[in-house]
């Protein structure tokens, strides 16, 4: 089968105005003093009919030349220049762009006017911070089970020292510590599944007692530590004790501030054996 004979299109002078117009990114046309001065059919819709304005004031509402000005840079040396920007549209809206700038010369090849081409990449930036938060969530989860196993950790460790020393009340200590952390275990699993169903949002007004009661959370940890810290401490001083007697001292040497210092740190390690509170005392 031989291929179709196609005439090739070639393009008139009457088309070049339809490509400038119809082109799917904003285009504006600046002079050497950073006015625009023509602006194409996108352009127009999302920034209005802005020719003659200063091109700081139409994308970024500002007073003054940016800092660091793409098109100032192509009048300068006449080369492409590209960056990424953030500006405001004409209803207030922010959007983010990769800006492309490339020189308009006259004959005798002198830069008499630069042409801006922008690409909206504002749905690819969202999903960029959708992906980073959602990578932050999946580390903070990770980072909260590790803490509960590491308090389920502590608490095996309490019953079993416990079980030897055949100490009911420090087994039953034990338990609960455990009990506990797997409390906190399916509390984390049901809000992970609470937040991966589809739902629509409700927007209400958050009152005092509410935000009393996020106060509260935010510092059970601290509190769970005070708890529970003198009793591990107290049951693996008690388990030492009673595996490795501690030889007769004739000369005990007095307590220095470097020796209370190391002695607060490795209690302080200890209880961050089962706590997750992250080292906090």
């Amino acid at each position: 089968m031989e291929p179709e004979d196609l005439d090739p299109w070639e393009p008139t002078r009457h088309d070049y105005p339809q490509l400038f117009q119809q082109v799917p990114c904003y285009i504006s046309v600046q002079n050497p003093d950073l006015r625009i001065i023509q602006t194409n059919q996108l352009f127009q819709e999302d920034f209005g009919n802005r020719v003659g304005d200063y091109c700081y004031e139409v994308y970024k509402r500002r007073t003054t030349p940016c800092p660091v000005c793409q098109v100032a840079r192509t009048f300068q040396d006449g080369q492409v220049h590209s960056s990424e920007e953030q500006v405001i549209t004409r209803d207030g809206e922010e959007a983010f762009m990769i800006v492309y700038t490339s020189p308009i010369r006259n004959d005798q090849g002198e830069t008499v006017a630069v042409m801006e081409m922008s690409t909206n990449i504002t749905k690819i930036k969202r999903l960029q911070t959708e992906l980073t938060m959602m990578g932050q969530t999946v580390a903070a989860m990770a980072h909260s089970i590790k803490n509960i196993l590491t308090g389920l950790d502590g608490g095996i460790y309490v019953v079993n020292s416990g079980i030897e020393q055949r100490d009911r009340t420090e087994t039953l200590k034990g338990w609960e510590i455990v009990q506990r952390n797997v409390a906190r275990i399916s509390g984390l699993v049901k809000d992970i599944l609470y937040c991966a169903k589809e739902r629509e949002h409700e927007m209400n007004m958050v009152d005092e007692m509410v935000r009393a009661g996020f106060a509260r959370e935010r510092c059970f940890e601290t509190q769970f530590l005070g708890q529970i810290a003198p009793e591990f401490a107290a049951a693996r001083s008690t388990a030492s004790t009673t595996r490795h007697p501690p030889a007769p001292q004739r000369h005990p040497a007095p307590p220095t501030r470097t020796g209370r210092k190391q002695k607060s740190s490795a209690t302080h390690a200890d209880c961050g054996a089962f706590l997750s509170c992250g080292g906090r005392i």
